[in-house]
């Protein structure tokens, strides 16, 4: 997996990127976004940029936003993927495959599926950027406005599962 960047990533800028797949890939670079998660702005300042673009889909930064909703993040150099870990799911992210895969159960309820969002993972930098609808699949509300994404977790989870009226 390399990684070969032939333009400055500032506004709008083109980044091309190659990895395991059948050849490079296009990204575009939004510097202008900020991304809200758990209600607090996300930290991007040392990021290659805070949001990038492939085709019609936003990548966000995996680790910055999972670790602001409070998420564990390892990374598995054998293998080469990231763990997004909960309470109660994982999900494993690897560059080059365009599938996302929910491991987990809710007490008696499965919760494995898996999801396709028309993009890979992209490695940018030794940064991991993922689909921002994958925060939807660990019981998140994903909202994209302007340049801003937020990433709001549901009240529900918020209140450990208390239903408060």
């Amino acid at each position: 997996m390399g990684l070969s960047v032939y333009a400055e990533n500032t506004a709008d800028t083109v980044v091309e990127i190659t990895q395991n797949t059948a050849g490079p890939q296009e990204v575009t670079a939004l510097p202008s976004y900020r991304i809200i998660a758990g209600q607090h702005l996300v930290d991007t300042v040392n990021l290659p940029a805070p949001v990038f673009q492939k085709r019609d889909i936003l990548l966000i930064p995996l680790r910055k936003v999972a670790e602001q909703l409070g998420y564990a993040i390892t990374w598995d150099s054998g293998d080469g993927y990231v763990r997004m870990e909960t309470t109660v799911a994982y999900m494993l992210f690897k560059p080059g495959e365009d599938w996302y895969e929910r491991i987990g159960t809710l007490k008696t309820i499965n919760l494995n599926h898996i999801y396709q969002y028309g993009t890979a993972p992209v490695n940018i930098d030794g940064t991991m950027y993922v689909p921002a609808q994958v925060f939807r699949e660990f019981f998140n509300t994903v909202t994209i406005d302007n340049d801003q994404i937020t990433i709001s977790p549901q009240n529900f989870y918020l209140t450990g599962g208390q239903m408060k009226m």
